[in-house]
């Protein structure tokens, strides 16, 4: 209990450690690790209520940190209830260092950052984090902070985990956020995660593989129920995926037009093999491409709904979009485009050059059927 613990230029071995209410002014509340040596664990230790002082308004690293090039393993327990004034509220992993995590749980921890974010877990561009098993649940980043669960400028590796009930609420990524990244997810389920884009994920300038990744209950305020991917740098593969009852509203852009991308929206470049979408809504747009190389091959597209106006299915306003094999069924929208709507929109689109969309995008079907869906025109 009391100041926080620094471990340093050691071979650390720790079972069942409980670390509970401690507290550091800028750098980590809880257990702070520098180059520590290869081999290094932690088996069934707790850190609980760990926190930098709000006297320190830039206060990082609420629970644990890791950085210099070290080496962790933490098998089992838990980082709960930390906090930091800045970013990165339960983990920080930076500078060259290596974090695994197994069968552990990063929950009710926050960061209050207006730039940063990472209320869960931050990757710093030079670190790297692998996790197997475990969950980060009901995390948040606040104040515009970015990815409520897991900010990840460097790599990351998950398997079989969970990301839920995490937010950004005034910023993007609600269940993770990938800017610089390079990020492998296989076996992983995105739940009722929200943020203003991409509820489940939001993806800049990163390389992103997702392998039988589960979004379901995801929300997003403007744009991205599930997946944002919002610059055109970015590439996304997903084979197996399924985005369910994903959706996005309550906000208009500047032209007054309603929320978009219910499921997904797609600036970047991506493929998606073997995948479902289903279940989702918005106010138009509910798959949105807004730009980009874009291949759907065996995806289906059902029951998605555009309340207010266009594009109820799929909507392609820029960029080349293929889909083969594919099937968008008994999907709607209020005014047009109730399978498909390809079409400029005149409007500024997703990406930070600010591009204006001149020219509708180049839409290829082959073997693909639209059935069942219904819209005004």
């Amino acid at each position: 209990r009391a100041t926080h613990r620094y471990l340093g230029r050691s071979l650390v071995r720790m079972t069942q450690a409980l670390v509970i209410n401690c507290s550091a002014g800028y750098s980590c509340g809880g257990v702070q690790f520098t180059r520590s040596t290869e081999g290094s664990r932690l088996v069934d230790c707790h850190i609980q209520g760990c926190h930098t002082m709000d006297a320190w308004a830039n206060g990082q690293a609420g629970g644990l940190e890791l950085f210099y090039g070290g080496s962790l393993t933490m098998i089992g327990g838990s980082i709960t209830g930390c906090r930091a004034s800045d970013l990165c509220g339960g983990v920080w992993v930076r500078a060259y260092a290596t974090l695994s995590l197994i069968d552990v749980l990063v929950a009710d921890c926050h960061s209050n950052a207006k730039t940063g974010g990472g209320g869960g877990i931050s990757v710093s561009g030079d670190a790297t984090l692998i996790m197997s098993g475990g969950a980060i649940r009901d995390c948040h980043a606040l104040n515009g902070g970015n990815g409520g669960g897991l900010n990840v400028e460097g790599e990351v590796q998950l398997s079989g985990t969970t990301v839920q009930g995490c937010t950004a609420s005034t910023a993007n990524g609600g269940g993770m956020w990938f800017s610089g990244a390079q990020a492998q997810l296989n076996e992983v389920t995105v739940q009722g995660c929200a943020a203003t884009h991409g509820g489940g994920m939001h993806i800049d300038t990163s390389y992103v593989l997702l392998v039988d990744v589960s979004f379901e209950d995801c929300q997003a305020g403007f744009q991205g129920g599930a997946i944002s991917q919002r610059v055109a740098s970015s590439m996304l593969h997903a084979n197996r995926v399924r985005v369910a009852r994903c959706d996005s509203f309550g906000q208009k852009d500047a032209g007054g037009m309603s929320s978009s991308g219910g499921a997904i929206e797609l600036s970047g470049s991506s493929t998606w093999i073997d995948s479902i979408i289903s279940d989702c809504a918005s106010g138009r747009d509910v798959v949105n491409i807004n730009d980009g190389t874009h291949t759907f091959t065996r995806v289906a597209i059902l029951r998605c709904h555009a309340t207010l106006f266009h594009g109820g299915g799929l909507r392609v306003s820029s960029g080349t979009v293929m889909l083969l094999d594919s099937r968008i069924a008994d999907s709607s929208s209020v005014d047009r485009g109730g399978c498909v709507y390809a079409s400029a929109d005149g409007n500024v689109d997703g990406n930070v050059d600010g591009k204006v969309n001149a020219q509708a995008g180049a839409l290829v079907l082959r073997n693909t059927t639209l059935s069942n869906c219904s819209a005004p025109e």
